[in-house]
């Protein structure tokens, strides 16, 4: 007989389960595989370069995207946002507004761009709009913000119940002491 345990943390499994384990791991499809994949499965091919982008490359999570309707809410909040940091919108305002979206998936956007904008910027490469209309203050702020932005999804994982309101707002504030208008 054989049994498969599949996890995408294998850490948190006991080490007296992980020790009687043989770990494979399995990697990321190349950037083409994934186009071609996600082409294939959406029969949209259109649509599967912006999906995989806005996941970070992974498929089947801009397969879940798709699904989800993740695109039309990550552009949303990138607009949102953007008016917040050009002056056009409180951060409190806005904090309001998002409380209508799950914590998570408006932290796990902000999380995503802050990682985005980190490897632009180390990288040298332009960024997309709204956020190559943008500049940041110092790069090093961006670390520590994404830190923040990590501790946070991780508590919230481990079953934590803040008040959305004032994480949104302490958030929105760290962002606009990140991110200015240029």
């Amino acid at each position: 007989a054989l049994l498969l345990l599949v996890s995408d943390h294998p850490a948190r499994l006991l080490p007296t389960i992980r020790s009687r384990c043989q770990l494979m791991t399995l990697p990321m499809p190349s950037p083409d595989e994934s186009l071609a994949w996600l082409a294939r499965v959406l029969n949209k091919p259109e649509q599967a370069e912006r999906l995989l982008k806005e996941s970070s490359g992974q498929p089947l999570t801009a397969l879940k995207l798709m699904e989800s309707g993740g695109v039309e809410l990550a552009g949303k909040l990138d607009k949102d946002f953007y008016l917040m940091v050009s002056g056009r919108l409180s951060a409190v305002a806005l904090a309001e507004q998002w409380l209508e979206h799950e914590i998570v998936d408006v932290l796990g956007w902000l999380l995503a761009r802050t990682q985005g904008v980190i490897r632009y910027l180390q990288a040298d490469m332009p960024l997309d709009k709204p956020w190559s209309l943008m500049s940041v203050s110092n790069c090093m702020d961006l670390f520590g913000f994404l830190d923040t932005l990590s501790i946070l999804m991780l508590k919230i994982d481990q079953g934590a119940v803040p008040n959305r309101q004032l994480v949104l707002e302490d958030i929105l504030f760290q962002s606009c002491d990140i991110y200015h208008h240029q």
